[in-house]
């Protein structure tokens, strides 16, 4: 019996499988990179808060990255900022079970981050010290859009600022076509006259053209995959609706009070406490992060943080009633007798407000009636102004400088108002 030896050559055609991806992200958003992050200052120390940093386009090598960092936490549950335009949806999704399998909280915020060195630059490989990188916490104007909300999604509370930008529309797929040359070495073997194959062995492929296309439907299975990830993470259907609907070729940014009926924000408020974090934390209170909020705390008095409750007094018929804020610290009413206040409405309308007799107790009482609050039909922010009443005289101790102003959204106020009257906190 004699063994032939031969080379043959296979040239292949192939359709590779469909992939779902979003629409490509802008060419300079780098890929992500995942950090864990300290509050960059000495005031908190040793009790600075850490975050989890996920910041750039999600690739397909981007899970993997993610795992890495949430096996080093060893049991840790640290909350992780996402601002990312989208990218790899089947990465996304994965990364989005990662997180819930970990039971992590996420929110839509960045922490500038050093570059990384060169690989040459030995210098700044030495001058960047051990463990966490040191940033900023910042949770307004950052975004998440596309394949980041499938991350976001994932987070067993899921936390985005009223300035945050959460982004939707549908998913593309593509399919690529390949032509393949393989190379084999068989071996033969002559048995009873007849040539038999009696081994294969893959010497080299090469692929000789490639070719993509965009479907122009996305296949069922894929929108059956989005669908069962929303519901396993608890997102309302009208979710994979809006989604669904907003075309690839555009983006549809969700405003806040959707964002909370569609479920993919559980908390708009009250921030830094829904994260797992204390207010009180010296990082905090200290005002080193200007561009967090913190909800009904979002105040730094020059003796600490404040908190404002909101109220309409009188009964919730009645309409007439005016917005109340008051003003308090470690739970005691602040004097307010020498401020004045503006509430100014994202549409441009200034309401004023000047303290009751008695300021003592805190209280700011606007000229925005709970009939005009109520009736506000769309969604968005109010910035509050105080200032002291007249420049003569000292400014008062608990006040950083002659005035302070905050971001407050507008939805809660009127969740928390409008069907009932107490005080929202």
């Amino acid at each position: 019996m004699a063994f032939l030896t031969l080379a043959f050559v296979f040239l292949l055609s192939a359709a590779a499988p469909v992939k779902a991806q979003t629409v490509p992200a802008p060419p300079k958003t780098p890929d992500m990179e995942i950090r864990i992050v300290r509050g960059a200052s000495a005031a908190c120390e040793p009790d600075c808060p850490e975050w989890i940093s996920a910041q750039g386009s999600i690739k397909a090598d981007t899970p993997q990255k993610l795992q890495r960092i949430i096996q080093s936490l060893k049991g840790r549950k640290l909350p992780i900022l996402l601002d990312s335009p989208g990218g790899h949806v089947d990465a996304g999704i994965a990364m989005g079970q990662m997180i819930r399998k970990a039971e992590l909280v996420t929110a839509v915020g960045r922490s500038p981050l050093p570059q990384p060195c060169k690989p040459q630059d030995a210098a700044c490989r030495r001058a960047q010290q051990p463990g966490p990188a040191r940033s900023l916490f910042n949770l307004r104007r950052s975004l998440c859009a596309s394949a980041c909300t499938f991350v976001l999604a994932g987070g067993v509370r899921r936390v985005v600022h009223p300035d945050a930008r959460l982004g939707v529309h549908q998913i593309t797929a593509t399919e690529t076509t390949r032509r393949i040359n393989r190379r084999y070495l068989v071996q033969w073997r002559m048995i009873n006259g007849r040539k038999v194959e009696v081994s294969r062995r893959l010497i080299s492929e090469r692929v000789v053209s490639q070719q993509t296309k965009t479907l122009s439907k996305i296949p069922d299975r894929m929108n059956a995959q989005l669908e069962r990830h929303f519901v396993a993470m608890g997102l309302a259907p009208s979710f994979g609706e809006k989604t669904r609907a907003t075309p690839s070729s555009s983006i549809y940014y969700i405003p806040e009070a959707e964002m909370r009926s569609h479920r993919i924000a559980t908390d708009t408020t009250n921030l830094v406490a829904s994260l797992g974090f204390n207010p009180d934390n010296r990082y905090f209170t200290a005002a080193l992060s200007p561009a967090s909020y913190v909800g009904y705390k979002p105040m730094t008095l020059r003796s600490g943080a404040a908190t404002m409750e909101f109220s309409a007094d009188a009964t919730p018929e009645d309409d007439k009633a005016p917005l109340s804020i008051r003003i308090l610290q470690a739970d005691k009413p602040v004097d307010t007798a020498a401020w004045q206040s503006e509430l100014k409405l994202f549409d441009g309308a200034v309401y004023r407000a000047t303290p009751p007799e008695g300021g003592a107790t805190g209280t700011l009482r606007f000229d925005l009636t709970r009939a005009q609050l109520c009736n506000i039909k769309s969604t968005g922010v109010a910035v509050m102004t105080l200032f002291e009443k007249s420049t003569q005289g000292m400014t008062p101790h608990w006040m950083r400088s002659g005035s302070i102003a905050d971001v407050m959204p507008i939805a809660p106020m009127q969740n928390g108002l409008c069907p009932q009257n107490h005080w929202e906190r």
